[in-house]
């Protein structure tokens, strides 16, 4: 298998608050807690715990099946249907369960890569020792996702796979022999449109490109018009509430305020969060200097707001659009080219240190310890951050006008790791 590494999202703020802004309303859909209860420094995941809370019985199973009652997901019980296999003969074997009527059911599907990661707790350091506690059956550690990946040297012959006993998402060939992975097949969910019977929706991934082909010869169609072979791929089917077209944003799922750094946010209208819009990738800090500015941030007023924390994993996670002509997007100067997933973000009007953009396999902070390993936060390491509060928080009250630098040494406690450099 190839080797795998990963990356993350951000922001950092230089900023000089003009005065303070009306707050928006709630997003279409909410985010779930991750799981971390344990705080290893002061305004870190475990301490602020932001997200919906799962319910008291999360999990449900009945006849082989296990449901999900945080998301509306319904999985298969046992977490070893046929054994490891290709992403190909993956498909084909879930297309194959709805053919035989498995469990009495024609329309499972392989998950796309946020329903599986949907799977995680952060909270512990092996989600599928946990899964298999929760009434699951013999969780294997990594699940191929239907999400299709292309990469930016053009390369067609990836997809996401989710690991369930470690963290981060990876990419690896979906039709060779040395990339074997399991499927965890699943029904229900969201389509389009939110289920207020279910605290914390799926939105949808933003893939839109499906492929025909086998071993490393692969035919991209983006978009899909279903011409994807072994059908039930993520770009065909498109699960998950869809986002946003409101906003004043090029794709209308952000409303943007303000023009430049000094006043600029980005309320994401898909989930109620509002964004600092500065991506200054110049400005790095360690893990627990990046708590540490935050909460200057919310001393100051920062933007007109308190309420400001470093984003935890399922919040800078909501951020990625998996969107295949957005990952083909590269940068044509002298710079590395730039991540598709950044460049996405500042299309929408993020804004992005121009003297350092983002790089290919940038890491970012989050709020999120991995498990209870944090020794990795707290490290002399440096790394972007993004500061993010919910939007339906009532603003402060008086204008502020004062410019705050954060300079000082702190980041977060896990990173987020969302691409894999190919060696």
């Amino acid at each position: 298998m190839k080797a795998s590494r990963f990356i993350c999202l951000m922001i950092l703020a230089v900023s000089l608050v003009i005065s303070p802004v009306i707050a928006h309303a709630g997003g279409v859909i909410s985010l779930p807690k991750t799981g971390q209860t344990i705080s290893y420094y002061a305004g870190d995941d475990g301490a602020v715990q932001a997200g919906v809370d799962w319910p008291v019985n999360r999990f449900a199973t009945s006849g082989s099946m296990v449901m999900d009652n945080l998301t509306g997901l319904q999985w298969s019980q046992t977490g070893n249907l046929g054994g490891a296999m290709t992403w190909k003969d993956a498909l084909t074997y879930v297309n194959n369960l709805n053919s035989l009527g498995y469990l009495g059911y024609t329309d499972w599907r392989m998950p796309n890569v946020k329903e599986l990661e949907t799977l995680r707790n952060y909270g512990v350091t092996n989600s599928a020792t946990w899964l298999n506690n929760q009434g699951f059956q013999d969780i294997q550690g990594t699940y191929w996702s239907s999400t299709a990946y292309l990469s930016v040297y053009g390369s067609t012959e990836d997809t996401w796979f989710v690991r369930l006993d470690g963290i981060g998402r990876n990419f690896d060939s979906r039709d060779y022999a040395g990339s074997l992975y399991y499927i965890l097949p699943v029904r229900g969910g969201q389509t389009s449109s939110p289920d207020p019977a279910y605290p914390a929706n799926t939105p949808k991934t933003g893939d839109d490109a499906c492929v025909s082909g086998s071993g490393s010869s692969w035919t991209l169609y983006d978009p899909c018009s279903n011409n994807g072979s072994p059908a039930g791929q993520d770009g065909q089917l498109k699960m998950g509430v869809s986002w946003p077209t409101n906003g004043n944003s090029p794709d209308g799922r952000f409303t943007v305020t303000g023009s430049t750094i000094a006043d600029k946010t980005m309320l994401d209208n898909l989930t109620g969060l509002m964004w600092s819009a500065d991506m200054n990738t110049g400005n790095k800090l360690t893990w627990t200097g990046a708590l540490d500015a935050i909460a200057n941030y919310n001393a100051t007023n920062y933007l007109g707001y308190t309420g400001w924390r470093l984003a935890n994993f399922n919040e800078l996670n909501s951020l990625i659009n998996f969107n295949k002509s957005w990952i083909l997007t590269q940068n044509t100067d002298k710079e590395p080219l730039y991540n598709g997933h950044w460049q996405y973000l500042m299309d929408q009007g993020f804004i992005g240190d121009p003297t350092s953009p983002p790089v290919k396999y940038e890491e970012f902070w989050t709020s999120t310890t991995a498990g209870r390993e944090v020794g990795r936060a707290k490290t002399t390491t440096s790394l972007p951050w993004m500061a993010v509060r919910d939007a339906s928080l009532p603003v402060v009250p008086e204008p502020v006008s004062t410019i705050l630098f954060a300079t000082g040494g702190a980041v977060f406690a896990g990173r987020n790791y969302l691409r894999k450099r190919k060696k």
